[in-house]
């Protein structure tokens, strides 16, 4: 099951405030996890995810009646049928142009509107991010480092 990186599932999130006499502690609901604030949660997770804002509401049906699709549509759905607990890494390979991109977009945006966490990154970006995390260029390493966060 999905544990909140937050509050680490405890579902509020306490804060120390203190003056010079009296130290208090106050609780917050979880912006990310809490079920009233579903819609906060889905828009956190689809602002971390790697999509662009007009990506968000991309699904995979625009795929699924296109010739030579329908077994990557298909994966595509498995992955999806499995939140809340899809499990591994997904990539796919083949020529320029025939959807790749477009059906793990849509596959990421439709985990991040069930409440699922997921990450779009194509193989160059990765490599990018590798090799500045073992670079010794400070320059790279701040790259890195941004791409991380």
């Amino acid at each position: 099951m999905y544990t909140c990186q937050n509050c680490s599932g405890l579902g509020t999130l306490t804060f120390r405030a203190s003056s010079q006499k009296q130290v208090n502690y106050i609780q917050a609901a979880c912006p990310i996890c809490d079920p009233e604030l579903e819609g906060d949660r889905v828009n956190y997770l689809l602002s971390q995810s790697g999509l662009q804002p007009e990506e968000y509401s991309w699904s995979t049906e625009y795929l699924a009646n296109m010739t030579g699709k329908a077994r990557a549509v298909d994966t595509a759905r498995q992955i999806i049928a499995a939140a809340p607990q899809p499990q591994g890494w997904v990539s796919l390979f083949g020529p320029y142009g025939v959807g790749k991109s477009g059906l793990m977009k849509a596959t990421v945006a439709a985990l991040c509107r069930l409440g699922v966490p997921a990450l779009y990154r194509r193989a160059d970006d990765i490599l990018s991010e590798a090799k500045a995390v073992f670079s010794d260029d400070p320059a790279a390493q701040d790259v890195s480092e941004r791409a991380i966060k």
